[in-house]
């Protein structure tokens, strides 16, 4: 249900990770408490207790990537880091459940220098996205009085179970906006695939290898 309360701006091609997102706001919610706790719990549907709450975290997290591994053709990933002001101090509990049922990673840094700062988490960014992604956050994003950063990012390498043909790969229109239109190298075959037409929307799925396990990508 979290997933599809995500709106995501009008007229732009947005990936994001719901999961990802869900996972940051867990641990928001471990170290939150009275009106701000109940916001993130009420955004995420979750009605339990914080250790029902964290546990259900670690129980997701160990199903969704831990026990994908197991496949020859399918690579999923999972970190997630918290970069913690060094002169914080930070509750014991607080750090104890974010390794034990998040798998967080944390990491002290110095806030005060925002330059350097940033660069340090780039630098993190840029090396868990395997160079695929460089600039996460600029010197806009934090100022001295920063406190904590949370980061948590998703990587997927599979095989489509309908592949495509690199020699079917051809120049066409990219629709960017209503108004806008770009030419990009496109990949392309002519197949069945599940579709779904809403209100004001279509849906098409592309399944992924091992097709047992129902990993697919949404194109929306």
């Amino acid at each position: 249900t979290f997933s599809f309360d995500l709106e995501m701006p009008a007229q732009t091609n947005t990936i994001y990770s719901p999961f990802s997102i869900g996972t940051t706001l867990g641990i928001c919610e471990v170290g939150a408490r009275e009106n701000t706790q109940k916001q993130i719990k009420e955004a995420l549907h979750f009605t339990g207790n914080q250790n029902t709450f964290a546990k259900g975290f670690k129980e997701l997290i160990t199903n969704v990537i831990q026990k994908e591994n197991g496949y020859p053709n399918l690579t999923l990933s999972m970190e997630t880091v918290l970069f913690m002001e060094k002169d914080f101090d930070f509750l014991p509990q607080f750090q104890s459940v974010v390794v034990k049922n998040f798998f967080g990673d944390l990491r002290n840094i110095d806030f005060k220098n925002p330059s350097k700062a940033v660069q340090e988490m780039n630098r993190w960014f840029f090396q868990q996205t395997g160079g695929n992604l460089g600039q996460l956050f600029t010197d806009k994003d934090i100022n001295p009085d920063t406190k904590l950063v949370v980061v948590s990012t998703l990587f997927l390498k599979a095989y489509f179970e309908k592949a495509f043909d690199t020699a079917n790969t051809r120049i066409k229109p990219f629709h960017v906006a209503k108004d806008k239109d770009i030419q990009i190298q496109t990949m392309y075959q002519k197949n069945s695939f599940p579709y779904y037409k809403g209100e004001n929307f279509q849906v098409v799925e592309l399944a992924y290898q091992p097709i047992d396990k129902q990993f697919a990508l949404w194109i929306i």
